[in-house]
């Protein structure tokens, strides 16, 4: 179960990375976990832009239950998912991800596997996101 991600690279370095000006909202932080800002990339490389979402995806249904995790395989067939897969997709950018080998039982850094660059070097994660916006104003 994926349980959270890490990012400890600087806004500038990020912006020299990515090529996207990082909005000044956004900091580093060793745990951005479920209903947090954080930073996504949006648009093709020459036009990209970087903005602040809410971790979480937010349902069409107008569920208040927020989706963090999905099958990319399923993601075409999922009636939750269809209309932002084809048109609103994003980069979401990690220094590593975290989960837990059982998510009954995750205290500390026990439990937990780690995945990313042993520098912690930022890549971005696949993502999709929707129009609607959280209590935070975010989408």
């Amino acid at each position: 179960m994926f349980t959270f991600f890490s990012l400890s690279t600087s806004a500038e370095d990020l912006e020299k990375k990515f090529g996207a000006v990082i909005p000044p909202a956004w900091s580093p932080s060793p745990a951005f976990k479920q209903e947090t800002d954080i930073v996504v990339l949006l648009g093709p490389k020459g036009q990209r832009t970087a903005e602040m979402m809410k971790w979480g995806f937010l349902p069409e249904s107008g569920s208040l239950n927020p989706i963090f995790c999905a099958k990319a395989e399923t993601l075409y067939e999922k009636p939750t998912f269809s209309t932002a897969v084809q048109s609103r997709r994003c980069a979401i950018i990690a220094g590593a991800i975290h989960f837990s080998e059982n998510p009954k039982r995750v205290s500390g850094a026990a439990g937990l596997v780690s995945i990313g660059p042993a520098q912690e070097y930022p890549f971005g994660l696949a993502g999709i996101w929707n129009e609607r916006r959280g209590a935070s104003g975010h989408p």
